[in-house]
């Protein structure tokens, strides 16, 4: 269906189903409004995430059959994989399930190899949904877990009284009364006691294997800094969450992998500046001695920042010109609140926007950097506009487009405004 506006959507009801069990049908939750007219379906064998499929919703449930279709048609490599790596003989996937007799490849690790983990959550003023992120947090039942909370700048004592009230002594309360999200995440490092330091929002709620995923990461090689996982929507209702998951993509890897200036380098023709080529700073985790050797974030960038994006990108290059490697594991899955509102989406992609082009301004300084770019650059910049423009033609958000476009010509003047702020030149 068209609009004058732009192409419409249709709101798509999220759900997940576990093809290692027997499946049964779907039963479509009822919507005020106008009815859901399809499902995207995480599909999980054996715990471990192998990615979505789509299928129409005709009626009030989803036949068991048609989800079984669909995996097969999408996910079929996957799932050979998956077997593959657990020992068992290859199948193909059937409404009867598929019993595992082992421990699933994805969480193979003994307890004993797991490290302690400090989980730093930033957080201002958003109390609801603060709240379902730490008691997502704290219900994973990892052995050996903190969460340092960092009230960044807030305006009410709501973080501190969701704190109190949950009355956890796995939580600890840091208050950093100025604003910024990179200025919080180097507070919540400060406090944290943790040898893997792990970074979510809070509008999101963790999955149950979430940390046993990021501690998977340090097993793929001696040389992992930093890990990154999965971050897939809980809702896609509005035209604004269909625009952001067509445009971000968060949810789209879920087969791991191991990047590097090495011989785990990606294919993309950017390598390794492209943004969001490694993950995204809503789930991701870094160890103590990456932490050491790289440094703090870039206060000058980030949410709260006068470029308010970017500090994600930012950090994971950092990551890997210090000599590391960044693990992606899909395992280490969250699921996150993509923003209802018109509005709220456009502010967002003006910040994504800034941030991006503030990164690239940053590490341009750089001589070596400068020289490795000056060739790709602007043929990838291209390719960047010709890839917003498919996303307006699938989902239209009027002035979303447009707002990412000035947020990126805005970045570099922002970020040096920034640095002015901080007081000092030299960064990160």
């Amino acid at each position: 269906m068209r609009e004058a506006e732009g192409v419409s959507v249709e709101p798509t009801w999220v759900t997940e189903v576990e093809v290692g069990d027997p499946i049964t049908d779907l039963t479509v939750p009822a919507r005020p409004g106008a009815a859901y007219g399809s499902a995207r379906v995480l599909v999980r064998l054996h715990r471990q995430p192998l990615g979505f499929v789509t299928v129409p919703i005709a009626g009030p449930v989803v036949a068991a059959p048609t989800v079984v279709a669909a995996v097969d048609a999408t996910l079929s490599d996957a799932f050979k994989q998956h077997l593959e790596r657990d020992g068992l003989p290859p199948r193909r996937p059937s409404v009867q399930g598929i019993p595992v007799t082992a421990t699933p490849s994805c969480l193979d690790a003994g307890a004993s190899d797991r490290p302690s983990v400090s989980v730093v959550l930033c957080t201002r003023d958003r109390a609801d949904s603060l709240r379902v992120a730490v008691e997502s947090i704290l219900a994973t039942g990892y052995r050996d877990l903190e969460v340092v909370l960092v009230d960044n700048a807030p305006r009410t004592s709501a973080t501190r009284d969701v704190v109190e009230s949950l009355d956890d002594p796995r939580l600890r309360y840091v208050l950093e009364p100025r604003p910024g999200l990179s200025r919080a995440r180097n507070a919540g490092i400060g406090a944290a006691a943790g040898e893997l330091l792990a970074f979510t929002d809070d509008d999101v709620r963790v999955d149950a294997d979430w940390i046993e995923g990021l501690a998977r990461g340090l097993t793929r090689s001696p040389s992992v800094g930093l890990i990154t996982g999965t971050v897939a929507p809980t809702e896609l209702e509005t035209r604004a969450q269909h625009y952001f998951e067509n445009k971000v993509q968060w949810g789209g890897a879920y087969v791991p992998r191991l990047f590097d200036l090495g011989e785990n380098r990606h294919e993309h023709p950017l390598y390794p500046y492209a943004a969001g080529l490694f993950g995204t700073g809503a789930n991701f985790a870094i160890t103590r001695r990456a932490f050491e050797r790289v440094g703090p974030f870039d206060a000058a960038l980030g949410a709260g920042s006068p470029v308010d994006g970017g500090e994600d990108l930012d950090y994971f290059l950092r990551v890997l010109r210090s000599g590391f490697s960044i693990a992606h594991e899909p395992a280490a899955l969250v699921w996150h609140s993509h923003r209802r509102d018109d509005q709220d989406l456009v502010r967002q992609m003006s910040g994504y926007g800034a941030g991006l082009s503030a990164y690239v301004a940053k590490h341009l300084a750089d001589p070596r950097v400068a020289a490795d770019l000056v060739g790709r650059l602007p043929r990838e910049a291209v390719r960047f506009l010709r890839a917003n423009h498919q996303v307006g033609q699938q989902v239209q958000v009027p002035g979303a487009q447009q707002a990412e476009l000035r947020g990126l010509l805005a970045g570099p003047g922002r970020y040096v405004r920034g640095r002015r702020q901080l007081g000092r030149v030299a960064s990160p």
